[in-house]
């Protein structure tokens, strides 16, 4: 693939974010397979690394992570930065590239037996999940049933409660991870949106949620991007200072 090819593969995924710019090193680099570059706006991907389309689209979806965090978020400080919001930003990629049917990655037709071994585990969790229902509603006194759960069975409270509602939901744990689905419904603040998402196999982690539960973030002109650099500097600055009025002080005592 070219470098325009990516681009525009990139700009579908998602178009709202600033003009940015795709270019190839021409070299093979043992430390690193790209980079963003803030101030230029700029991926740079060291092409001679890659085996493979799917490799070197995963990178670049990588780093495009990185400038939709920089141009878009008021709390992304560093360029490289791999936060909360970052992943969830890089996951989201992944997952409409494999919606479109325009990546996917090459594990997933050679991982047949572990693909089983999930399909397997999930169906036992949720005939698991379904008999906690059933012994919760048998069972009257609640403090018995808990009691059990969670001293034989080691099951924390609020993991047995999240279970009560993956059964009473209905949710397909095939679709999605048992320990996600469990923080999932599990958060006093789980909406209904989110359990869609879990139904429909959306690979929510709970890392993902606590992001798009906050507020949306708006476009960070370049007037606000030095801005908040200025403040950031002027910040450790003052903390330098205050180090240094401190170690003058204890020298004047000596």
């Amino acid at each position: 693939m070219h470098e325009i090819e990516i681009k525009q593969f990139l700009t579908e995924l998602n178009s709202g974010t600033p003009n940015f710019e795709v270019l190839f090193s021409g070299k093979k680099s043992k430390k690193i397979d790209g980079l963003y570059y803030p101030s230029k706006k700029e991926i740079l991907l060291h092409n001679l690394n890659f085996i493979s389309d799917a490799f070197l689209l995963y990178t670049a979806m990588h780093e495009f992570a990185h400038h939709i965090h920089f141009t878009t978020s008021l709390t992304a400080t560093k360029s490289n930065g791999h936060s909360t919001e970052y992943w969830a930003i890089f996951h989201e990629l992944l997952f409409i590239a494999e919606k479109k049917g325009m990546w996917q990655n090459p594990l997933k037709n050679e991982c047949t037996s572990l693909l089983q071994i999930h399909t397997q585990y999930s169906e036992l969790s949720n005939k698991f999940a379904n008999e906690v229902a059933k012994l919760s509603v048998r069972e009257k006194d609640q403090s018995l049933f808990f009691d059990y759960m969670t001293r034989i069975l080691k099951i924390s409270k609020k993991e047995v409660k999240a279970l009560l509602k993956v059964d009473f939901l209905k949710i397909d744990l095939k679709d999605t991870w048992i320990g996600s689905a469990l923080k999932v419904v599990a958060t006093k603040k789980c909406e209904d949106w989110m359990i869609d998402s879990l139904k429909e196999g959306q690979p929510e982690t709970i890392e993902t949620l606590k992001v798009k539960m906050s507020n949306e973030v708006d476009y960070k002109s370049e007037k606000e991007l030095l801005e908040q650099q200025e403040q950031s500097l002027l910040t450790r600055i003052q903390k330098a200072q205050n180090e240094l009025d401190s170690v003058r002080n204890k020298l004047n005592k000596i």
